[in-house]
């Protein structure tokens, strides 16, 4: 298989998790403001504000990442029939800087997950309780597009590898 094929499948991936992310992110967005709404108790007013929060987040990321990869599905593919040898040296330079991110967002997660549980725990506030909820939320969703995103990027990136070896072996 041509190298741009897993460099577009890289892409649809991208383009599905993004999807499921930013329809997560309307069904939070409408859940923050159906507990504004229709919420009687509390609690379910408190939630309001940090799933809005939450949700636009989540839906505008959404959004931005269906965008954002539908069109680099296109450029990707002039660019690597223009020179594919310099197209996998850039994917894998691109490859090995947000593979550096994997290590932030996981202990960050982490981070969100325990302050989360904390404000849960230790306070008796509803505002304080619907913020740590909201940050488990928050916490978890990283995790899952993360784990997503790490395991096609360590699978793209093996593709990489394979393709310069490739190249280097045919060059004169």
């Amino acid at each position: 298989m041509d190298f741009i094929h897993y460099t577009l499948q890289w892409c649809k991936g991208e383009i599905l998790e993004a999807s499921i992310f930013g329809t997560a992110g309307l069904v939070i967005l409408l859940s923050g403001i159906a507990f504004g709404w229709f919420g009687s108790t509390p609690s379910a007013k408190a939630m309001m504000i940090p799933l809005i929060v939450l949700g636009t987040i989540g839906f505008t990321t959404g959004v931005f990442g269906v965008v954002n990869n539908t069109q680099r599905m296109t450029t990707f593919a002039e660019q690597y029939h223009e020179d594919p040898a310099g197209f996998v040296a850039e994917e894998k330079q691109r490859v090995e800087g947000f593979e550096k991110i994997f290590r932030i967002t996981y202990p960050l997660a982490i981070a969100f997950a325990l302050g989360g549980l904390a404000l849960f725990f230790l306070f008796s506030n509803a505002h304080a309780n619907a913020i740590g909820v909201t940050l488990l939320m928050l916490a978890t969703q990283g995790l899952i597009v993360d784990m997503f995103a790490a395991e096609r990027g360590e699978i793209y990136y093996k593709h990489i590898l394979e393709a310069q070896a490739a190249s280097e072996q045919t060059a004169p």
